[in-house]
């Protein structure tokens, strides 16, 4: 497989996708490089962006799921949330720039980032259900958290594409057509490296707790 590339852009470490799906050995890369990241100094803000064409991030290897019993069910759930709760846990602030397709627990580990960048290419889903999958990488909670819960439940129960209205809501960017996608989430990245770290760290509790919204994201996020 091709595995992320890291890269700095005016004092922003950029990961860069090459694989979009999380295999395991996609999740120990990433896992590798967020700890690499957290343990440098000085610490720099993050942008996750993506080298395919049409997909941003998509889920777990359905082959690898297919392969899980009663027993090693459990340690691959966990190994994601692994992933994922050390992005929620990062030292600096997390930016994920997204074009194409953010599916599943491509989703899960995008809705732990601070803000979310995303352009007319963009769609956000959790089509589990049609292959009678439910995730395992806490995004049964952490995507009510970030839309709402009757929004949440038709992603869930529908597995359909989630509204941008429904984004409209949370820390998620929309950018219009021309305007460039690595570009803007690294201005916000720097943005937000400007900032208090003690708001980073309010905004992310308040993300958890499921007190967000445009007003909350506007007080919080903003000088």
């Amino acid at each position: 497989m091709k595995a992320p590339t890291l890269h700095q852009i005016d004092g922003v470490m950029c990961v860069a996708i090459n694989e979009p799906i999380l295999s395991r050995q996609n999740l120990s890369l990433l896992l590798e490089i967020f700890e690499k990241l957290a343990d440098q100094k000085p610490l720099r803000p993050l942008v996750l962006h993506s080298n395919h064409p049409r997909i941003f991030l998509a889920g777990a290897h359905l082959k690898e799921i297919a392969a899980l019993d009663s027993e090693s069910c459990v340690p691959y759930a966990r190994f994601g949330r692994l992933l994922i709760t050390t992005l929620e846990k990062h030292p600096s602030p997390t930016v994920a720039a997204v074009h194409g397709a953010c599916a599943g627990g491509g989703l899960d580990l995008v809705l732990a980032f601070d803000s979310v960048v995303f352009n007319e290419n963009a769609s956000f889903a959790h089509p589990g259900v049609r292959r009678g999958l439910v995730t395992g990488w806490g995004g049964a909670s952490s995507l009510p958290s970030a839309i709402s819960r009757p929004s949440a439940r038709r992603a869930f129960t529908e597995g359909s594409t989630i509204s941008a209205q429904a984004l409209s809501d949370c820390s998620f960017i929309s950018i219009p057509s021309g305007v460039a996608l690595i570009t803007t989430a690294i201005t916000e990245a720097r943005r937000l490296g400007t900032l208090n770290p003690e708001k980073i760290m309010l905004w992310r509790a308040l993300k958890n707790g499921r007190f967000i919204d445009r007003f909350r994201s506007s007080m919080v996020l903003n000088e």
